[in-house]
């Protein structure tokens, strides 16, 4: 499992890296105005749409195939194909929705963006309305891999949609100008299908779609494991989406600048967090299933793991930004305006990582317990939360305010998480998570601290951030050392006291 999860994670650090060069592309050529506010809009109505089925997908294929698989691929590859098709005709419906009233999307994501911004926006969101439909098959065939540990084959497919983007971006920009780049996201997600496809055949013993197969046992089966999901995963993203939505009243930019931040700062989440946790999951649900102490260690073990590869990044985040921001963007029409908006951003995201990392593993643990009634809740509570912190902070301190709110908000769902799963008694562990979480959140606050007064000008940006970089991992990784000694010691006079009591 471990050469699995370093194999996907290199998997992703290469196709992220040719995402963060998209983006950078698009910063060169475009800058910071209308265009680029109205393109990442249009891809976060596509992203809204299809998230939430990617989501159900990924948390419910495992525990509906893994097992199954095993037993009877026929049979389980002929349940996937009924359940394939009856999301697929969900997708196309959506699709078609999106495609004939723009209008709407864009009202729900960004009502308060001007006229300019609007026409943009309606245009690129009707021709990429059918990228959800690709996408979404791609998900279907991806959640049905990973169910049977077929693991590499979505960072695989990443790296090949955003490696066609910036091919084909670069080949039509001369002649089409700023609509290439919708083409391009067009072209990717159809190779991105075909790949995943090809693979997912060679893996069903060449089995062949069957688009006009339905079987309603399996559908009853997955829409009863979904139902919570389903609502959860659209109130998920539309808390996302309500930055953009305040951000859509403040002046032109702000759209703009919280993505770039956000494309920053989901960086090491998406490399790495996102990576282990869905990797994780599989064998999660086994053992929830097998030995409720398994399941705990292995919560535990993340949440260790993870907080300590994590707090590094926020404090580089929130000492380097303007640098790293200038390092990723500040040419072509990117303006240094832009790079103070960006960077004022990063800084207000880069606190919640911390919490973000806690309530994604929490998330993992009350799925693979079956649990999807809390994930409901949290979405619900969360959703008015960040709405709330996002009027009220943004009215005082505009972008910045919007980046900061979301951070708290996340710090409240995760105190919130803790409270239910220990409620519940979903896990026995709450006390040791809540210490465990505790040291490292005493470290970062200590390494804050002390890199206010250790850092190194230097004359190059990527020397600058590296050598940087390198000195607060170093601290970290003595942290690291400390705190797992304190975890032994006190779980031995745990074990000493247990003993005692007998």
């Amino acid at each position: 499992m471990k050469k699995t999860i370093i194999a996907v994670v290199l998997l992703s650090v290469v196709g992220k890296s040719f995402g963060l060069i998209r983006d950078m592309l698009i910063t060169n050529y475009f800058g910071f105005n209308e265009v680029t506010d109205a393109l990442y809009i249009s891809i976060s109505v596509v992203l809204l749409l299809f998230s939430v089925f990617n989501t159900v997908i990924r948390t419910t294929f495992s525990p509906m195939f893994s097992s199954k698989s095993i037993e009877n691929q026929k049979k389980s590859f002929s349940e996937l194909n009924s359940v394939g098709n009856f999301i697929i005709i969900l997708l196309l419906i959506v699709s078609l929705l999106t495609y004939i009233f723009p209008q709407f999307f864009l009202f729900i994501v960004s009502p308060g963006v001007s006229e300019l911004t609007s026409s943009y926006a309606i245009k690129f969101i009707k021709l990429l309305s059918f990228v959800i439909l690709f996408y979404g098959f791609v998900s279907i065939l991806n959640g049905y891999l990973q169910a049977v540990k077929v693991y590499k084959t979505s960072e695989i497919a990443g790296l090949i949609n955003n490696l066609t983007i910036i091919i084909i971006f670069l080949i039509l920009f001369a002649h089409y100008s700023y609509i290439s780049i919708i083409y391009a996201y067009i072209t990717g997600a159809v190779l991105q299908f075909l790949f995943v496809y090809i693979i997912f055949t060679k893996n069903t013993n060449d089995s062949k779609w069957n688009f006009l197969f339905f079987d309603l046992k399996p559908i009853k089966e997955f829409s009863l494991l979904s139902r919570y999901l389903l609502l959860s995963a659209f109130v998920s993203q539309l808390t996302v989406l309500s930055d953009k939505f305040i951000a859509s009243f403040l002046n032109t930019g702000a759209i703009t600048a919280l993505q770039y931040a956000n494309t920053i700062k989901n960086l090491p989440i998406t490399l790495v967090v996102m990576v282990v946790t869905n990797v994780l999951f599989t064998n999660l649900s086994i053992n929830q299933q097998k030995s409720q102490q398994l399941y705990e260690k292995n919560i535990f073990n993340q949440i260790n793991i993870l907080l300590a590869f994590i707090t590094p990044f926020i404090i580089l985040f929130f000492y380097f930004s303007p640098q790293i921001v200038k390092l990723l963007f500040y040419r072509g029409e990117f303006t240094l305006n832009g790079v103070n908006m960006t960077a004022n951003s990063l800084i207000a995201y880069s606190f919640g990582l911390f919490f973000f990392v806690i309530k994604e593993v929490l998330n993992k643990a009350a799925l693979a317990a079956k649990k999807t009634k809390i994930t409901f809740k949290i979405a619900i509570i969360s959703l008015f939360i960040n709405l709330i912190f996002n009027i009220v902070f943004s009215k005082y301190y505009g972008y910045v305010g919007i980046a900061a709110s979301t951070s708290l908000s996340i710090l409240i769902n995760t105190i919130i998480l803790l409270y239910i799963l220990d409620k519940q008694k979903v896990l026995s562990n709450i006390k040791d998570l809540i210490f465990v979480s505790l040291m490292y959140f005493f470290s970062l606050v200590s390494g804050l601290l002390i890199f206010k007064f250790v850092q190194f000008d230097l004359p190059n940006l990527v020397l600058e951030i590296s050598f940087n970089f390198l000195l607060i991992c170093c601290y970290q990784l003595f942290c690291f050392i400390f705190i797992k000694r304190s975890i032994v010691n006190v779980q031995k006079n745990k074990s000493q006291s247990f003993k005692k009591s007998k």
